[in-house]
């Protein structure tokens, strides 16, 4: 049978997502085709002339160019001929249909040729351009293949997968293509400022642009931007000011702008009049003293009384702005002014913009679309406005300072998955990690997150992937981080309540009451949080969780939490390096096992191990088998040794190994160096016995190595377990003879306690214990070994006995051996009495009672137990003649 390497399989699975859909597309236009020539036979084969040639000839023009225009669409995007093809799902799609038709030309035309009909004509040329679009495929591939193999051969790091740029950019540009549907609110919104810009105004007109943050305010600023340069006349002058860039320096805000505004009119206005950058200039000279008072101080001449004295700096500063407003009217030049950012500045610059806005530049034919979110900014106005920070006056307030208000429409949550998905793909890929598609954008809609938040996520992807991938699921990884960019409140609170999370709080009504507070703060992310965390829910832990290495299990959960694996967890590089120290052999293995338990411990090492067997190859396995055998054998010791670890990592290699290559060395390898040593053995049949073919190797060795001694030198634990496996493998003649030859030799003490196991104190119960020791030892090694004892009868003198001895079993022995023939004879007579019938178990013990024990009673027992036989045979007999 070939097996399949991970590596490829995921191959597969990527063929198949990237060819599956274009085959897809191509199967359904050769079955459309097939219709048609069943249904179309008439309509195509007609001939054609005249007009209505001449319209069957330009529709099919029209259709080519059509076609012709999306091809050329494609290749815009084949920025050079390493890139593979198999990436470009649109070129997929062409050559699928391309195939198609090529595939029913062959097999189904039968109207080739120039002299045909108009249609098949048609076809013919559309046969050859998809011979051509084929070639083309074909040509495309081997090049790419071609080029990967030089650049291979050429750099010494072709082989590694082309770097992923971090996403960097704050805004999607002008010319940048809009994927998120946004073009046409943002070319409704430009067309009415132009509309407004046309007619004259008097004073400035304030649009809010509201949004959350990262929602993409910016970018619809570039859309409105590059669809008012399109359409807007050559007046127009188009201002893009932030004034974040400017620092922590508030007073300068003004200034600066200005400065924007000038060297704006002078690139985008037409013949600008000199003057007007002449008045602006001193307008900025005059303002920047006034900028230095203190802040909250906004100056309107409405509010000042008739008889105030104004400073000089200030009356020329107003005298200057009545000026250029009156060149701005007759210069008919029409402002637009896009402030960005204002949500990122502190209480203190968002007063200096309203003032910029309000009073120094509230100039005619000027309109300012300012981008904000409302929430932020309202908390701001709050605390400079209101002793008590209430949210009302803040909003009032910008309410009178917003004239229009907008607000961006809510993104489509499925077109941010695929931009998304755009966006990670390269980064799994870059990775060799396959992920589903469907999967990951479904994450990504549930979590309802922002263009910004996305580029974030991608980002950290980009960190935090290549350093954890060998240690995590990789599905989880995306769920956390994007529960990192879009909710850092619930990255924490998952921090902080792990315990919860993994399922560790035993109380059931805290885990409750937990689920419930996670429903009420988190309700749109439960769903994903069941998901990553099943054992929040008291579910069962499942190994397949663990084997994935899922965020949910306690083993791998901080691992998700690093910059890469904990310090005190193993990674795969480590159990690589041992498995390197293996199979160099030496003492280089024992060296990185120490280490390896000693960054860890016995435990997870080994649990590390067991994890690994199934995945490994025998060769692998094998060495590891032999190393812990040799190191169990040789450290094993009778009072102290307990492993436990360990020894589940060698049943589980030796259940891989026994089950896989079927070879009886394997077996063997148990004994290894130490043929004495019977421990492994008794372990895996306590686990493994129903293995096929087990239990015949283990009768096989226990029937020459299985002696009482030898089994003495074992730990207690193991001495059970090997017993057992003894006792159930042995031929039945060959066990009875083997333990009357132990209990003669060494005495009752040394086989009772394995005879007499799981007992219950029940008279019924206890004769079938009794007769089974019967069995196996002699009547007078029971009287010898039961003679130091006192005659116990009674339940009361068996309880007053295990408070002076330890030897419960000899205790329970004696009182079977002293009451066992007077139990059966009164329940025999009672059986008589009544005329009942005993049942066969109990008429089987009675007889086996009788042939092996030794009391005087055993004769009327024998003697009253044939009578109730006769009597109920005679019974039979009458009923049935």
């Amino acid at each position: 049978m070939v097996k399949i390497s991970k590596e490829q399989f995921n191959t597969g699975r990527w063929l198949a997502g990237k060819l599956g859909p274009p085959l897809l597309f191509g199967s359904m236009i050769y079955l459309g085709l097939l219709i048609l020539r069943v249904y179309g036979t008439a309509l195509f084969a007609r001939t054609y002339v005249g007009p209505a040639q001449q319209i069957v000839i330009l529709a099919y023009v029209l259709a080519m160019l059509l076609a012709a225009w999306g091809y050329q669409q494609v290749l815009t995007g084949w920025v050079s001929w390493s890139r593979n093809p198999l990436l470009m799902r649109k070129f997929l799609f062409y050559n699928g249909g391309a195939a198609a038709i090529v595939a029913d030309h062959l097999l189904n035309d039968q109207y080739s040729g120039w002299g045909r009909p108009l249609f098949s004509v048609l076809y013919d040329i559309t046969f050859g351009l998809s011979v051509v679009l084929l070639l083309f495929f074909a040509a495309a591939i081997l090049i790419s293949l071609i080029v990967k193999y030089w650049s291979g051969k050429t750099s010494p790091v072709s082989e590694q997968p082309k770097a992923v740029r971090f996403s960097t950019e704050p805004s999607l540009g002008k010319q940048g293509k809009d994927k998120l549907n946004r073009e046409g609110f943002a070319e409704h919104i430009a067309r009415t400022i132009e509309k407004h810009a046309s007619s004259a105004n008097e004073g400035a007109l304030t649009i809010g642009l509201f949004g959350p943050w990262g929602s993409g305010k910016t970018s619809i600023f570039d859309l409105m931007e590059k669809k008012l340069e399109e359409e807007s006349r050559s007046s127009t002058v188009i201002v893009r000011f932030q004034p974040w860039f400017f620092g922590k320096d508030y007073m300068n805000l003004i200034p600066e702008f200005l400065n924007k505004l000038i060297d704006s009119v002078k690139v985008h206005s037409k013949g600008y009049d000199p003057g007007l950058i002449r008045d602006l200039k001193s307008y900025r000279k005059l303002l920047t003293p006034l900028s230095l008072r203190p802040p909250g101080m906004i100056i309107s001449l409405k509010d000042l009384p008739q008889d105030a004295e104004f400073s000089k700096d200030y009356t020329d500063a107003d005298a200057m702005r009545v000026q250029i407003v009156e060149r701005l009217k007759f210069a008919k030049i029409k402002l637009l002014v896009f402030i960005d950012d204002l949500d990122r500045l502190d209480n203190k610059e968002i007063q200096m913009v309203f003032k910029l806005v309000r009073m120094v530049a509230d100039f005619p034919n000027t309109t300012y679309i300012i981008a904000m979110d409302e929430e932020i900014i309202v908390n701001s106005l709050a605390q400079m406005y209101s002793k008590e920070f209430a949210k009302d006056v803040g909003k009032d307030y910008l309410e009178k300072f917003i004239q229009v208000p907008l607000y961006i429409p809510a993104c489509d949550m499925e077109l941010l998955s695929v931009l998304g998905w755009e966006l990670i793909e390269p980064i799994l890929v870059a990775e060799k990690i396959a992920l589903n598609q469907i999967h990951v954008r479904d994450i990504l809609m549930q979590m309802e997150i922002s263009p910004r938040n996305l580029q974030r996520l991608s980002n950290l992807l980009q960190v935090y992937l290549p350093l954890l991938k060998k240690e995590i699921y990789a599905m989880d990884l995306i769920s956390l981080l994007a529960i990192k960019v879009a909710k850092p409140g619930l990255f924490e609170f998952i921090l902080k309540h792990s315990d919860y999370f993994l399922g560790k709080v035993r109380n059931m009504e805290s885990q409750a009451d937990f689920r419930k507070k996670v429903r009420s703060l988190y309700a749109s992310y439960y769903k994903i949080l069941d998901k990553m965390f099943p054992l929040m829910d008291n579910n069962e832990l499942k190994k397949e969780w663990e084997l994935q290495k899922r965020i949910g299990t306690p083993e791998h959960f901080w691992t998700y939490f690093m910059y890469s694996t904990p310090s005190n967890k193993l990674s795969e590089s480590d159990l690589d390096t041992f498995y390197a120290a293996l199979e160099e052999g030496g003492s280089e293995a024992e060296l990185q096992e120490a280490h390896l338990i000693n960054k860890t411990s016995s435990h997870i090492l080994h649990k590390k191990l067991q994890e690994k067997i199934a995945a490994s190859k025998v060769s692998r396995n094998q060495l590891l088998y032999i190393f812990f055998t040799e190191k169990f054998n040789s450290r094993y010791d009778k009072g102290s040794y307990s492993n436990y670890s360990e020894g589940q990592t060698l049943i589980s290699l030796f259940k891989f190994l026994y089950i896989n290559t079927g070879n009886q060395s394997n077996f063997n390898v148990l004994f290894y160096k130490k043929p004495t040593n019977l421990a492994l053995l008794g372990r895996v049949y306590e686990q493994h016995n129903s293995i096929e073919g087990l239990k015949q190797d283990i009768q096989s060795y226990l029937s020459v190595h299985f002696t009482y001694p030898l089994l003495r030198e074992h730990h207690e634990e193991d001495i059970r377990r090997i017993f057992r496996a003894w006792s159930e493998t042995a031929q039945e003649d060959e066990k009875c003879k083997q333990l009357r030859a132990i209990s003669t030799q060494y005495g009752l003490d040394a086989i009772i306690r394995f005879l007499m196991t799981d007992l219950v104190i029940e008279d019924i119960k206890l004769l079938d214990a009794y007769v089974n020791v019967l069995e196996y030892v002699p009547i007078s090694v029971i009287n010898k070994g039961l003679s130091g004892l006192e005659h116990i009868t009674s339940n009361k003198d068996m309880n007053q006995e295990f408070t002076k001895s330890s030897n419960r079993y000899l205790i329970i022995l004696s009182y079977m051996h002293n009451t066992m023939y007077n139990f059966v004879l009164q329940a025999l007579t009672q059986i008589y009495t009544s005329s009942g019938t005993p049942e066969h178990k109990f008429s089987q013990a009675i007889d086996r009672l009788c042939e092996l024990g030794d009391s005087e009673l055993i004769g009327d027992i024998r003697s009253l137990h044939n009578q109730i036989q006769l009597h109920n045979h005679n019974q039979e007999a009458q009923i049935d003649p």
